[in-house]
């Protein structure tokens, strides 16, 4: 299966594209240019889809042997980001640049790139919402069967209605709902992490789950039933190597979601 991967020149996005590569993918690498010249791009500080990141991105992709394609949308971030930004702020709102970016282009044009180079998009969606434990068994339920190794992205905030007095955060109970709902069964993996590297009042940004995470749990005398109605995931969780935990990310766009299955 052919897979599109976003490249920013830097490790994250490089790792990604290695991993899909040795999980059997068809990689192809693109970089997006969003801005006319240099000169814009210029100031103090880290900018991204600069010049230099596009080589960054390109010495990668050269170094994977994969395909590197370089997507000129410096007119659709102008008209969807920065002038809606001008606009926003000048009525004294607060806007937000990487969430306009995400949707109109990372999650919107660029995806059409990827249909349009023959990359497979089985799920994909950056609004999702709704009571975090509901939406994982949602998403797990809507899966299907179809065959071949399969990625499905969602990006949102789902929320948490507190019930008990546990600890952890949205994404975690996503990942602990998952690990019930996946119980015994092969070949699904569900994780939900928050890109900024936080989930509620703890130091993880998110939680995995397999099919064998559940019974895990219970060998290490963790009850998941009883820890998901007490909000206490991250607990349960943490009992089995599965919190997701990276630090502070330096950026806050949305929480991610991803689901990998292998039939």
């Amino acid at each position: 299966m052919k897979a599109l991967i976003g490249m920013s020149g830097g490790v994250d996005s490089s790792v990604a594209a290695l991993l899909m590569q040795e999980a059997g993918f068809e990689c192809v690498g693109a970089t997006m240019r969003l801005y006319d010249g240099q000169a814009e791009a210029a100031g103090e500080g880290k900018t991204c889809c600069s010049l230099d990141d596009v080589e960054d991105a390109r010495s990668v992709a050269h170094r994977l042997g994969i395909r590197h394609y370089v997507f000129n949308f410096t007119q659709e971030f102008r008209q969807e980001v920065m002038e809606k930004f001008a606009r926003v702020y000048y009525q004294g709102g607060t806007p937000n640049p990487c969430i306009d970016c995400n949707r109109y282009l990372k999650f919107g044009k660029l995806l059409q790139r990827a249909e349009e180079l023959g990359c497979e998009v089985a799920d994909f969606a950056c609004d999702i919402t709704g009571e975090a434990r509901d939406v994982a068994a949602e998403k797990l339920d809507n899966l299907g069967n179809k065959k071949g190794k399969r990625a499905y992205i969602y990006g949102g905030e789902t929320t948490v209605t507190l019930r008990g007095g546990g600890r952890g955060g949205r994404n975690q109970e996503m990942a602990l709902a998952a690990a019930i709902k996946l119980r015994g069964r092969e070949n699904i993996v569900f994780a939900s992490a928050g890109s900024d590297g936080t989930d509620g009042p703890a130091d993880a940004a998110g939680g995995i789950a397999d099919g064998d995470t559940y019974e895990l749990m219970r060998s290490r005398g963790v009850d998941p039933e009883a820890e998901l109605l007490d909000n206490n995931s991250y607990f349960a969780l943490d009992a089995v190597d599965s919190l997701i935990v990276t630090g502070p990310t330096g950026t806050n766009v949305n929480d991610i979601t991803l689901i990998l299955t292998d039939f």
